[in-house]
């Protein structure tokens, strides 16, 4: 699962663009979300520092070190 900022077709951020297109390249079968058209997703708080990081990126379950 790869939560993003904007929709499959037109992401709104190059870092959602290039791991999508990375994902893509290797051959990886992901679902996306667009994070930003959910605030409770996007957001999740008024409060800055519990904002969620987009790109995002769960493997089996849990967030990727890589995507933290």
């Amino acid at each position: 699962m790869l939560l993003t900022n904007g929709a499959p077709a037109t992401l709104r951020c190059g870092l959602s663009l290039r791991l999508c297109g990375l994902l893509d390249d290797i051959g990886l079968d992901h679902a996306q979300v667009d994070a930003g058209a959910d605030l409770k997703l996007g957001r999740g708080s008024e409060r800055r520092r519990e904002w969620l990081a987009i790109p995002r990126l769960y493997l089996d379950g849990n967030i990727s070190p890589a995507a933290t």
